[in-house]
Parts: C-alpha cells; structure tokens; sequence
C-alpha cells in the first residue's frame, strides 16, 4: 500500500524530465506507465480497505444489536475518524497517479507547468493526511508536503530531489508503522463477520445454505438434514475467512515490495539511469491479483 510511492512520484516528474529531454522517451514512457500503474493499484488497496472498515462496523453493530449491547458513541467517533484517514491516503495515492500522468507534458519546454501543479496537489493531499486513531504520524510529512507546495521553479532537480528523499523516507516510515494495523483491520472484520453469522444461525434467522457454495464439489447440496448443514456451512465459512485474511496479507506484502522496487527505480534515476520496470509491472500484477482475491467475499 503503499505512501512510499508518493514521493518518488515526484521524482518522476522532475528526475524523469532531464531524461526525457534526452530523447529515451521508450524507457521513460514504460517506467512511467509501470508507476501509475502502481500507484493506481495503491489507491484501489485503500479504497478497499476502505470498504472493508465499512463492513466491519456494520457487522459490528449488528453483532452488538443481537447481544443487546447499546450504541457506542466512541465506536462511532473511531470508525468516522478510521474512514477519513483511509480515504485520504486514497487520495494521496491518486494524486501521485496525476503526477504521472503529467510526466508525458515535460517534453514540451512550455507545458511544465501541468507537472508542478500535479506535484503541488500531491503536496496539498499529504497535508491533509490524518493518523489513524491510535497512531502517530510525525511531523516529516508536513515538511514534505509544504517543499512540495512550494514548488515553483520545475527545472530546479537538485532542490527538488532533496525534498523528494526526506518525503520518500517519512512516507515510508508512515507506512511501515501503519502495515500490521491494515492486516489487523481485515481480521478485525472477519472474526466480526464470523461471530454475526454464528449468532444468526444459532438463532436460526438465516439460510447458511448459501455458505456451501463456497466449496467447489461440483455436486448440487441437497437440506434434509438443517442442523448439519448448518455446521458444515459455518465450518466451511472460517476457511474461506482463513483464505481471505492470507489473500489481504499477500496483497499487503506484495504492496510492499512493488513500492520498494518504485523507490529504488528513482533511486536509479539520480545516477541518471532508466530502470527496466520488469520487476516493478510483475510486483504490481501480484499485488493486483491478491487485492482481488481478498476483496471477494
């Protein structure tokens, strides 16, 4: 998921430009391609994570209407304040995919503007980023964000990626602190969503028959006996809990290693090399695939 992306997003635009000046518009062209792409699939993981938060409450208040448990206030408060926190790292992620889609501007010497002023967004959505409940962000963010606002002189690269690596290594240090708490908040959800549907079920006010389904016999199940189809559908939805809590942990993980190789891409790029983005297309097709298979529930 990850923010480290946001900064070198930056880089993109001013370290790629003096290279696409040079005329390797190929490379540069894939390189930028492989970091929307990235950066697209970092803003739908916390749109996801989004919507799973959202589940999670749902189930949670519904868990706690059956237990008779009255309405919790600070439940309310830490959900509201959860969302907005997820939404603006999706935003920041999104922001950082504008920023690459500007880098194609930079070959005309008087259309980069629209770069600056992408890079200046980026900059007002990391402003804007709120810690989750619980966390503490630190205060390299804001600094990251205000050089990045303050952009104004686009050929000026040396300044530029000096601002670019403090903002890459708060970034990642936000991440990295934040990794095991989206893992958590997927967990959270499905022994939530767990307990609902055994409540439910043990007052007999659903149909589990549905859950079977989730085994793939290729036979049609038949209800003549209600009360062990009942446990096999209730057994049979903790693993495919179980699958869904590893597909989100792959999704996380490989996350990770793709932003890493996006870091070390620009990295490349101070030494004025273009990367082949090989690693970094496959990383981003691995964490696509288990993003996917985590949301399917």
């Amino acid at each position: 998921m990850r923010p480290q992306t946001i900064t070198t997003s930056i880089a993109a635009v001013l370290l790629l430009a003096p290279l696409i000046a040079c005329g390797d518009h190929g490379r540069t062209d894939e390189l930028v391609a492989a970091g929307k792409t990235a950066s697209t699939h970092l803003a739908a993981y916390y749109d996801q994570l989004t919507r799973t938060t959202m589940d999670w409450w749902e189930y949670q208040t519904a868990y706690n209407t059956l237990q008779e448990i009255p309405p919790s206030q600070e439940l309310e408060r830490t959900m509201t304040e959860r969302l907005s926190a997820l939404r603006a790292r999706a935003t920041l992620a999104a922001r950082l995919a504008d920023v690459y889609d500007s880098v194609s501007q930079l070959r005309n010497p008087k259309s980069t503007q629209p770069a600056v002023t992408a890079a200046q967004n980026l900059g007002k959505a990391l402003s804007s980023v709120p810690k989750l409940p619980g966390g503490d962000l630190g205060s390299g963010l804001g600094q990251a964000a205000n050089f990045l606002m303050g952009l104004k002189r686009d050929r000026d690269f040396a300044a530029a990626n000096k601002g670019v690596t403090d903002a890459v290594t708060r970034i990642t240090e936000l991440f990295t602190h934040e990794q095991n708490t989206y893992e958590a908040f997927v967990r959270d959800r499905d022994k939530t969503r767990s307990a609902l549907v055994q409540s439910l079920a043990r007052k007999k006010l659903v149909n589990t028959s549905p859950l079977l389904e989730h085994l793939r016999l290729g036979v049609k199940w038949t209800t003549a006996d209600p009360d062990a189809t009942r446990a096999l559908a209730l057994n049979i939805d903790t693993n495919s809990a179980q699958r869904i809590e590893s597909s989100w942990s792959c999704a996380t993980d490989e996350t990770a290693t793709m932003l890493t190789l996006l870091a070390a891409a620009h990295e490349q790029l101070n030494t004025r090399t273009i990367p082949a983005p090989g690693a970094l297309q496959r990383a981003t097709a691995r964490a696509s695939v288990c993003l996917t298979e985590g949301a399917q529930r």
